[in-house]
């Protein structure tokens, strides 16, 4: 959320800028911003003391001085340039994804497996974080009656509690992956414990991961909370995993109750070759369930197909 409020008779901003994401613990935030007489304004960034909170915030408080005659052209342009023009810009590349851009990141980045190109109708749906006990029934439930195929990154502390939901997966013809032990950010690891995690996931699922036909495992791997650092590539490498992310994220983990919207933005954004991400999570538990009966019987209906991260990936479809 932001807000903003020039007070007409000082130098001040007041802006605020709140983005709910549990876990973050700092926050950058402007000490000083004047403008003058002629339209010059001043900005100073420094970073707070890190606190735990819940909420990554960027507060912009006002600095009082003396009153001054503000020159619109100088200094609030500038002062929108530096502070709002950078999150609006965020912000879109967030919200819309564009396909062309996701492309481009995969064609330099081909460790790493972004989106498929073909001509084909052919998606892959992706769910992170599971299994729990009160939500991937239902989902698996909604996979077999619309006869689609996902591939689940599984957590490994969450398969010690119901390994039986695993099994299921493996029986229904989906796939198999590797999320780590726990939902944290991988990034945040050392090299030594992110290599523990993924080799103790990997304890728990091998027997599930989908083989070539050289009869060879395949093995996926996506990092908690979405970002990688090289490290993180090479030790994934060595262990004979694939790494995946995807150009299809609604950021549906930022929602409880907000199944309407999510179907419709993942409807607007479809495209062919996408890798499609939802969750299965506990504050999500009901929301991705209504998500996927809703999206599942259109894309049928548009003409898509549904299949594995593995079965995209090897898709012999025509080169865009």
């Amino acid at each position: 959320m932001l807000d903003a409020l020039w007070h007409p008779g000082y130098s001040s901003l007041i802006c605020r800028f709140r983005f709910r994401r549990e876990g973050l613990r700092f926050c950058w935030r402007p000490t000083l911003l004047t403008a003058n007489r002629v339209g010059t304004t001043n900005l100073r960034w420094r970073r707070s003391k890190r606190v735990h909170c819940s909420n990554l915030s960027i507060i912009a408080r006002s600095v009082s001085s003396t009153p001054f005659v503000m020159d619109i052209c100088g200094g609030i342009a500038l002062a929108v340039g530096l502070i709002l023009l950078p999150l609006i810009a965020t912000g879109f590349s967030i919200a819309f994804q564009p396909t062309w851009v996701v492309r481009y990141v995969q064609k330099f980045q081909p460790e790493v497996f972004y989106i498929k190109r073909t001509e084909d109708k052919v998606v892959s749906l992706t769910i992170d974080d599971a299994p729990h006990s009160d939500i991937t029934p239902q989902i698996l439930d909604v996979l077999r009656e619309n006869k689609c195929k996902a591939t689940f990154f599984v957590i490994g502390e969450n398969i010690d509690l119901r390994p039986d939901l695993v099994e299921r997966m493996f029986n229904e013809g989906h796939e198999v992956a590797n999320h780590t032990m726990k939902d944290v950010a991988s990034w945040r690891l050392s090299p030594t414990h992110f290599r523990d995690q993924l080799i103790e996931t990997e304890k728990r699922i091998a027997k599930y991961f989908s083989v070539d036909h050289s009869g060879r495992q395949i093995k996926w791997f996506r990092p908690g909370h979405g970002f990688y650092s090289k490290s993180m590539l090479e030790i994934a490498k060595a262990e004979g995993y694939k790494v995946a992310l995807g150009s299809l994220f609604p950021l549906d983990t930022l929602f409880t109750a907000q199944a309407w919207l999510i179907s419709k933005y993942l409807l607007w954004r479809m495209h062919k070759g996408a890798i499609i991400i939802l969750h299965d999570r506990q504050p999500q538990k009901h929301q991705t369930i209504k998500v996927l009966k809703m999206i599942l019987p259109v894309l049928k209906s548009r003409g898509y197909k549904v299949v594995t991260l593995s079965e995209l990936y090897s898709w012999q479809g025509e080169d865009e």
